[in-house]
């Protein structure tokens, strides 16, 4: 699809109105670009259910609203928003209508505008953030649409967002196999014939694999279209050698291209050994690691490139090679850094399965 960001221009205000279903936007909302931390402008309270550990800050209830405009070329379009993180319980409604909610403040998520848009008028996209419960976190969580957010505009017959994903079936100095899956969307009412091409490119830009296959996707449904692709003298990616591919992947119809995803990867195996250990690309390695939480200090909860690779970095060059994500998925520029600097990566799920460690955690 085609992804733009979605950042700039949003107004937002802290939600105090005990009836809900007042839908004004306050005239003193304040205009502001994202990523958001609500949290870390409040001032601190000796009182906050949250204590330490959120900085004796609280959670609330925050509103975040921005005018969408359904133009022409756009009839006909599926829309989604992307969310790289919103802590926590957003609610994304679109003219009044409520188009997604997901509870979970560390995952990515998304929402299908194109069923709620009116052509010719401003679009209202609101959304409702919920931290008002405390205490839920056991580090600094911040509040708020604190990572990014994208504008993702396709056919009806489009790549599924985040759905070409790749893995290193083999790989040696002489060769790489690597397994390829793209999930492919159609959300339109007719049988596609399609073909899915994808090509693999070094850090030079020069391809070193290719493959297209026919495929038929099915009505308003999902199809993944799975391959395998070679690649001669790969270039391995390890701490020492972050070397990173692109995977260039293109949806077709009748030879006209309906969608592409572009994504940098590194070709490594990984292995567990009872005797050796860790072993990547077939070499023992030790983890000289740090656990991370996902705030960086002055800036709260606002996640950036920039903020994640200088906090990679400076780890890079005190000798730490692995990051443990303490305790619940990194987002997706802290992987980036990683990626470029060879770092490995415990990427967590959550802080307790089946028990809680605090009244309203997740």
């Amino acid at each position: 699809m085609n992804i733009t960001s979605f950042n700039k221009g949003w107004r937002f205000f802290e939600d105090r109105g005990a009836f809900k279903l007042v839908w004004s936007v306050p005239q003193d909302a304040r205009v502001l670009d994202l990523p958001h931390d609500a949290m870390i402008m409040k001032p601190a309270r000796p009182d906050s259910p949250n204590g330490r550990n959120t900085g004796f800050r609280n959670g609330g209830q925050y509103v975040y609203v921005k005018s969408f405009e359904l133009t022409e070329d756009l009839l006909g379009k599926t829309i989604l928003l992307r969310f790289d993180g919103v802590y926590m319980n957003a609610s994304v409604f679109v003219n009044g209508q409520r188009a997604a909610f997901h509870p979970y403040g560390y995952t990515a998520f998304e929402a299908r505008l194109d069923p709620f848009l009116k052509p010719g008028t401003d679009n209202e996209i609101r959304v409702v953030v919920n931290n008002a419960a405390m205490s839920n976190s056991r580090w600094y969580s911040g509040s708020g649409i604190y990572r990014d957010v994208w504008l993702c505009v396709g056919e009806q017959a489009h790549l599924q967002p985040l759905g070409v994903q790749l893995r290193t079936l083999h790989a040696d100095e002489n060769k790489a196999l690597l397994g390829v899956s793209v999930t492919v969307s159609n959300l339109g009412d007719l049988l596609e014939q399609v073909s899915v091409q994808t090509r693999v490119l070094d850090a030079a830009g020069h391809e070193v694999a290719r493959h297209e296959t026919p495929a038929a996707v099915l009505l308003t449904g999902e199809n993944t279209f799975s391959n395998e692709l070679e690649v001669a003298s790969p270039a391995l990616w390890s701490e020492d050698s972050p070397v990173l591919y692109t995977c260039e992947t293109t949806l077709l119809r009748n030879g006209r291209v309906l969608d592409m995803d572009t994504a940098s990867f590194g070709i490594r195996t990984i292995r567990l050994d009872p005797d050796q250990g860790l072993l990547i690309n077939g070499k023992a390695t030790k983890l000289r690691g740090a656990c991370v939480h996902h705030d960086h200090g002055p800036l709260g909860a606002v996640s950036s490139y920039d903020a994640e690779y200088r906090r990679v970095k400076k780890l890079k060059d005190a000798s730490f090679n692995a990051l443990r994500m303490a305790h619940h998925p990194a987002g997706p520029d802290l992987l980036r850094a990683c990626d470029a600097l060879g770092v490995y990566v415990m990427d967590e799920a959550f802080d307790l399965w089946t028990r809680a460690k605090n009244d309203h955690d997740y």
